[in-house]
């Protein structure tokens, strides 16, 4: 997404990563979580955290627990 929604694409390589969820106010940058409704996350796996990755991974749609995400995507296609 672009700032024209008023959020930013946000991409990482590190194993741990930790996540904060806000609107971002497009003129005063601004952050607001208490418009924050949803959130996705694509999970990239290579081959080393392929097997343990999967089993941690909810399915598409299904949300993680005590949050209101709206799915969480494993993808392999680097093997």
């Amino acid at each position: 997404m672009g700032r024209e929604y008023g959020s930013q694409w946000l991409s990482c390589t590190t194993r741990h990563v930790r996540i904060y969820d806000a609107y971002i106010h497009m003129e005063t940058n601004a952050f607001d979580q208490t418009q924050t409704d949803k959130l996705t996350l694509m999970v990239r796996l290579d081959r080393r955290d392929l097997p343990d990755g999967l089993q941690r991974v909810p399915g598409p749609r299904r949300p993680l627990q005590g949050s209101s995400t709206v799915g969480v995507h494993a993808s392999s296609d680097r093997l």
